[in-house]
């Protein structure tokens, strides 16, 4: 499930402060999977902080890939079998 939250700017504006923080360079930042309780349970999945704080993302396998030298952000969306 993907679910902002907050503004749009609210992230672009925590990726604007990375790239200030990193003076240049690459930042390359994963969401936490979902986890089995048992065979047929999933525990209730929490997004790792990081990613969310830059992202605004609230769904597993996702990757974020911000050049801070450009400021562009890649989001790389799981592979999702049928």
């Amino acid at each position: 499930m993907y679910v902002i939250t907050h503004e749009a700017s609210f992230f672009q504006g925590n990726r604007q402060q990375l790239a200030t923080a990193l003076q240049g360079g690459l930042v390359v930042l994963t969401a936490y999977d979902e986890m089995q309780r048992r065979a047929d349970w999933a525990f209730g999945f929490e997004q790792e902080g990081n990613f969310w704080y830059l992202s605004g993302i609230v769904a597993p396998r996702w990757k974020l890939v911000y050049d801070g030298v450009r400021h562009y952000t890649w989001l790389v969306r799981p592979t999702v079998n049928e």
